[in-house]
């Protein structure tokens, strides 16, 4: 029951192919966190006469917790990601707590975990080719949208390529424990890289490198006393095939999408499917991408930008601090787009947690170094910290610890390296009740959540909306969790309203304070060209379309509707005002200017 438990949380998180606007990503963190819940319940009324065990870094992760709390009261209020992030923490801890019971009972989960992502990476795999050949939109109507690089049940690239490299790395656990035979083996990573090589992701190479890169770090880490022993046992008798299973992956990966290519062109052609030219490594290899870098030069004003910069922007505020910095870096490349993440897990967390949350992330990673000079490098070790190797990686340049089945899988596999710290209750009611309490409150929070998600969901995509049906989007609003993102979908459904505009104003001042997204900020500019001040306005009205060139077409439709509402401002000197705010992006086109100026 409680391995079952534990795969259906990852098979959750991985797989459910659920993207709807706009909680893209949540179904699939909601159902892995009520899993989670479940999980721990279960773990406690299974061992209630026995030890309960917490891992090490189960401590580690309520210290980000508490920091987390810490950060938001600096920011005097907590709105929609502050809860976010703490839940999020929260039921990490309950995998860590369960996971490391287990550990405490004599549970090796490293078998099942591989076996696990095996069939996770080969689902995915198959999912992002019918989908990448136009299969899958008669299997599943709802996924549409056709992208040149292939996309797995999670939508993004990179973060498919990286369930792929997790697939190739769980494979060759099973290989070298002798649960899979080699050509099964090799056959199913050749097609883990057919779908990799269209992902167009540069960290999948990387992935697959740790097949050997990880057992040579072992090996010089190592004293030397150690190091004959340990070079018979890290080569598993298996040193050959890993090593044709590497040279096979990185050419499938390079060679299959020059392959493909006329096979997708033929289907373009035809109409069957509709994209440009895809994407592969290769192609991507050759590509110049300053935008992450560019980004990240902006931490160099963090510390004149940050009020407390201890304790940071606050959770889920990296938006704020990024347009901030762009403000006042000099010559900023602007993408037109808000980062609400820094695509890099130091930096992230740096801007939203301040330097106390840095230095516990530090504290984290410096354990786990520890930890993997420590171990004796069995095959459990290798499957370990190659994947925890793969998840560093991604976070490096992406954001999946910022997904919960990517979370959650990085504390099962520190913990099944960890130290415990073990709890024995007198009474067996005891843990009973803890978990009951638990579960209650995690199947309350998740049918309260779940209830206007789809309140949202179905609000935004409906035609036309029923008196109950207005109540509940406008219940979703006010959801301690989600209501962000079902405001965004009001005002990306509706147009401006001339009722209540000072309220309005307030309401999206107080959400721009989080998260300073174009439909806040488009909607705040057209309000602010109807109440005035119209200098302020004016001012407005030139960020907005500066940071967001996409919003000034909407942003003058809505201008004419609260002229034909009766708004009684000054039309034309706004007009002035857009044309002024997009002249950045007309230079930069034309090349005739730094991108600083205009």
């Amino acid at each position: 029951m409680l391995r079952f438990l534990l795969v259906l949380l990852f098979c959750l998180g991985f797989l459910l192919p659920f993207h709807l606007f706009p909680y893209q990503d949540l179904p699939n963190d909601l159902a892995s966190m009520l899993v989670a819940s479940i999980l721990f319940c279960a773990t406690l009324a299974s061992y209630r006469k026995q030890a309960i065990a917490l891992p090490i870094s189960g401590l580690m992760i309520l210290l980000l917790a508490v920091l987390t709390v810490f950060s938001s009261l600096v920011q005097g209020e907590f709105l929609f990601s502050d809860y976010s992030y703490l839940i999020f923490l929260l039921s990490g801890v309950l995998v860590a707590a369960s996971v490391a019971t287990l550990r405490e009972q004599g549970v090796d989960l490293t078998p099942l975990l591989a076996r696990t992502f095996y069939w996770i990476a080969l689902i995915t795999a198959t999912y992002g080719l019918l989908r990448h050949y136009g299969v899958l939109k008669f299997l599943l109507p709802w996924i549409t949208g056709e992208t040149p690089r292939l996309l797995g049940p999670l939508n993004q690239a990179n973060l498919t390529a990286l369930v792929l490299g997790i697939g190739v790395l769980s494979s060759s656990f099973l290989l070298i424990t002798n649960r899979m035979r080699f050509f099964p083996v090799l056959l199913s990573v050749s097609y883990l890289a057919m779908a990799a090589g269209l992902t167009g992701s540069r960290a999948f190479v990387a992935f697959v490198l740790l097949i050997i890169v990880l057992p040579s770090a072992k090996l010089i880490l190592s004293p030397p006393n150690f190091r004959r022993e340990l070079f018979s046992r890290v080569c598993f008798g298996r040193g050959k095939q890993l090593v044709l299973i590497v040279v096979t992956i990185t050419a499938i990966t390079f060679l299959f999408p020059t392959i493909s290519r006329p096979f997708t062109d033929a289907l373009a052609e035809s109409g069957f499917i509709q994209r440009d030219k895809e994407e592969s490594i290769s192609d991507r290899f050759r590509l110049t991408d300053n935008y992450r870098a560019e980004e990240w030069r902006k931490l160099g004003g963090y510390w004149e930008i940050a009020k407390d910069p201890l304790t940071g922007f606050g959770p889920g505020r990296y938006g704020v601090f990024s347009l901030e910095a762009d403000k006042a870096v000099e010559n900023p490349i602007r993408m037109g787009t808000l980062w609400t993440h820094g695509h890099n897990l130091f930096v992230n967390v740096l801007v939203e947690l301040g330097v106390l949350g840095l230095l516990a992330v530090f504290l984290v990673l410096g354990y786990l170094v520890f930890l993997f000079y420590r171990c004796s490098f069995k095959p459990r070790d290798f499957f370990v910290f190659s994947l925890l190797g793969a998840l560093f990686i991604n976070n490096m340049v992406e954001f999946s610890f910022w997904f919960f089945s990517f979370f959650a899988l990085a504390i099962v596999l520190v913990a099944q390296v960890d130290g415990r710290i073990v709890l024995r209750f007198s009474v067996a009611a005891l843990p009973v009740s803890i978990g009951g309490a638990v579960l209650a409150t995690a199947l309350l929070t998740t049918a309260y959540v779940a209830n206007d998600v789809w309140a949202s969901v179905r609000g935004f995509h409906k035609a036309q909306l029923g008196d109950e049906e207005q109540y509940a989007f406008l219940d979703a609003k006010r959801n301690r969790f989600v209501g962000g993102e079902a405001l965004k979908a009001e005002i990306i459904r509706e147009q401006v309203s001339l009722f209540g505009v000072n309220a309005q104003i307030q309401e999206l001042e107080r959400y721009m304070s989080w998260r300073p997204e174009m439909v806040f900020m488009l909607r705040h500019a057209a309000l602010r060209s109807i109440k005035g001040p119209k200098e302020q306005a004016c001012a407005r009205v030139k960020e907005t379309v500066g940071f967001y060139p996409n919003s000034v077409e909407r942003l003058a439709e809505e201008l004419l509707e609260a002229k034909r509402l009766g708004a009684t401002f000054d039309i034309a000197y706004i007009h002035g005002c857009l044309a002024d705010g997009m002249m950045y992006w007309v230079n930069r086109s034309e090349g005739t200017t730094s991108p600083g100026e205009g």
